[in-house]
């Protein structure tokens, strides 16, 4: 987990308004033996963290998850072995989209903190602890300032 707005050992991480655009161009290079993550943003605080998830599947599908509920794509969309593509999470305002090569694959609405939008404190790259429900362990701003980013086995660019 990339930390982001925390603060640790007295050190600001990455500070970002409520609003960001998250793109990287990926190639992967084989499936997975099971489905797997790609990009994950998390928001929120320690009680109650939501986060937006990007993975690629074993049968070379695309798919969202909005906090941990598995969402059907907007579109029909297939990834392809060795071919690069542009993936991006977005937030603005309280709408949390996916976007692959420029088309919407899904999107939800956030729910604000009374009149607060959440707070974003952690991006991953690659793989992540996860459980198998889509939910990982604990979450937390806390949590993400403390862990490294890991690269993903099977994916070759992630810029």
């Amino acid at each position: 987990m990339w930390p982001v707005n925390t603060r640790v050992n007295n050190v600001r991480h990455v500070s970002l308004s409520h609003n960001f655009t998250l793109v990287a161009s990926v190639t992967i290079e084989k499936a997975p033996s099971e489905d797997s993550p790609l990009l994950y943003a998390a928001l929120g605080d320690a009680e109650s963290p939501y986060f937006m998830r990007l993975s690629y599947t074993a049968d070379n599908k695309w798919e969202t998850m909005f906090k941990g509920k598995a969402k059907p794509t907007t579109e029909s969309s297939t990834w392809e072995a060795g071919k690069e593509h542009q993936v991006a999470l977005m937030l603005q305002g309280n709408k949390a989209s996916v976007y692959i090569d420029g088309e919407l694959l899904g999107e939800e609405e956030v729910l604000l903190k009374g009149e607060t939008p959440l707070e974003l404190f952690g991006f991953c790259f690659g793989a992540c602890d996860f459980d198998d429900d889509g939910e990982d362990e604990k979450a937390s701003p806390e949590k993400s300032s403390q862990e490294e980013p890991s690269p993903k086995k099977n994916v070759k660019n992630l810029v």
